[in-house]
């Protein structure tokens, strides 16, 4: 389908794309996910948490487009994490790759009508706090979107969710109570972690990670903050995970390959898994819970 040129009609379009999709995946899997999961950089093996029931390339899914990013296998995994009803997402796509914010925010938006209530984002990610290690695993606490783009410009219609959502609790409290709590059952460190968000795809300069940690990030990505911001509009609450994959300590800079990044990555997945295979069950439990409360 060609791109939009025009705010209505891009709205038209994404619409009918996620009725497509939704009508794709209901006719090819039933079941409602409660729990959907997008895995970053060679993090896919995190998807062995569900068992599948049903599996498709992105190529196949109307609406999804196959990332390029090594380390991102572009499959769509349907099934259940214990006796949670789960949709995983093996791999993103990125504004580096040329594609618009809203593509990036489209798979959010899919989760959430086909009934999802909980989603959990996954990534690699750049440390830039000095008490942080390589491989070590953060929880999200909140982001800083240094992207220059917003996935809901032209896409903030109440067809799609609020119009200006509220960001305050964008990375679900409760969540990451439950999270640390259990990490620490697990001799897991989990600290909490502020992300900034990057458009890439070249890693930033010395002074680029100077500024990043005076104005109060922990770590640096590039990607994220795009499906954060799509889950605040629609109400869908977020718990989302870094894995440091390299130090980006201005004063001890060594030169950094995406390999090198993928590799403690992905050494740091069998912990991570672990993790989420106690989370998830607990997670849903703690949601509906959470909901019962008065907002405050």
């Amino acid at each position: 389908m060609a791109p939009a040129t025009d705010p209505e009609q891009l709205r038209r379009q994404v619409l009918e794309e996620l009725e497509q999709a939704t009508a794709w995946l209901q006719s090819r899997w039933p079941e409602r996910p409660r729990v959907g999961m997008i895995l970053g950089s060679g993090l896919g093996p995190l998807a062995r948490c569900v068992e599948p029931q049903a599996e498709f390339p992105y190529t196949e899914v109307p609406g999804l487009v196959p990332p390029t990013a090594q380390g991102h296998q572009g499959r769509l995994r349907c099934g259940h994490a214990g006796d949670v009803p789960a949709m995983v997402f093996q791999g993103r796509v990125h504004l580096y790759e040329g594609h618009p914010a809203h593509r990036i925010a489209f798979p959010v938006w899919l989760l959430r009508r086909l009934g999802c209530r909980l989603l959990m984002i996954f990534s690699a990610a750049g440390g830039l706090n000095p008490q942080l290690a390589e491989g070590q695993v953060v929880v999200l606490t909140d982001h800083i979107n240094l992207m220059g783009v917003n996935p809901l410009v032209g896409l903030n219609h109440p067809d799609l969710g609020h119009v200006f959502p509220d960001m305050s609790r964008a990375y679900w409290p409760r969540g990451i109570a439950l999270a640390q709590r259990l990490a620490r059952q697990l001799d897991l460190p989990l600290p909490g972690a502020v992300y900034a968000g990057m458009r890439g795809p070249n890693l930033e300069t010395r002074a680029e990670y100077r500024f990043l940690r005076r104005i109060g990030a922990d770590v640096v990505g590039m990607s994220t903050v795009p499906e954060v911001i799509a889950a605040a509009q629609v109400n869908l609450p977020v718990l989302a995970f870094a894995v440091v994959g390299n130090m980006c300590l201005p004063d001890a800079l060594g030169r950094m390959t995406h390999e090198h990044i993928l590799q403690a990555t992905q050494q740091a997945t069998r912990h991570l898994a672990q993790l989420v295979e106690r989370l998830v069950p607990q997670a849903v439990s703690e949601l509906a819970a959470d909901q019962q409360q008065p907002a405050t």
